[in-house]
């Protein structure tokens, strides 16, 4: 049953005819309520004319809104810690990951990954991507997919992975090592980097500089961090 709305005016008058010594039950038969909501509309409105009810109403809903929105961050960076997690765990040679994320884009996912893996993105729209390709993504697919644009995709994924296949030994998911490739954003610039291509990292406080070809980016991770 769809709940009945009362007006501002409707409000006033019920308080003010309650207060001027009319009864409940007289007050609340009046203006078609039951007597629980004639008291509740005494407790809120009491003393208040019109234009102040509807601001409090909008204060109202303005905090229920907002407490909306927390709740949906909140919801969201805990669906991106426990992507973020899985990557870290699982080691994958491969994901297909959105740009445009709830709370983060991709990139920014990719930056708070420790060891980043073969990435394709994916997006509705065209305009990543430049940037997607400046980091050396493997692909970038935009949506809807096509079939012929995913095997091609795949295809690239196979030949990479063969040609480290045959190009190192011994690789294993382990610690680390020259050829493992890192995720490097500096505000809008990004870079995916192999560890063997970083000549130099120098403390900058909270921060780390990090040194490879002719960049220099400031990442958000301490020197400290880095080596824990």
């Amino acid at each position: 049953m769809k709940k009945k709305t009362h007006s501002e005016s409707q409000m006033v008058s019920a308080v003010k005819e309650l207060e001027s010594g009319l009864s409940a039950d007289s007050v609340a038969r009046n203006h078609g309520i039951s007597k629980a909501t004639l008291y509740n509309w005494k407790s809120k409105y009491s003393g208040m004319d019109i234009s102040q009810i509807k601001r409090l109403k909008e204060l109202e809903e303005e905090n229920r809104r907002l407490k909306q929105m927390y709740a949906d961050l909140a919801l969201d960076n805990k669906i991106l810690k426990d992507v973020i997690e899985k990557i870290e765990t699982l080691n994958p040679d491969l994901i297909f990951l959105d740009i445009q994320m709830p709370g983060k884009t991709g990139f920014d996912l990719l930056a708070e990954v420790e060891k980043a893996p073969k990435v394709i993105f994916t997006t509705a729209y065209d305009e990543y991507a430049v940037k997607a390709f400046e980091v050396n993504a493997l692909d970038y697919l935009l949506k809807p997919i096509e079939p012929k644009r995913l095997s091609d995709a795949i295809q690239k994924l196979q030949a990479e992975l063969y040609k480290e296949k045959i190009g190192l030994t011994g690789s294993n998911r382990g610690p680390l090592t020259e050829h493992d490739q890192v995720f490097v954003k500096d505000g809008e610039r990004c870079w995916f980097v192999k560890l063997g291509e970083i000549r130099l990292f120098e403390s900058v406080g909270n921060y780390a500089k990090v040194f490879f070809g002719t960049n220099k980016p400031l990442i958000l991770k301490s020197l400290n961090a880095l080596l824990s």
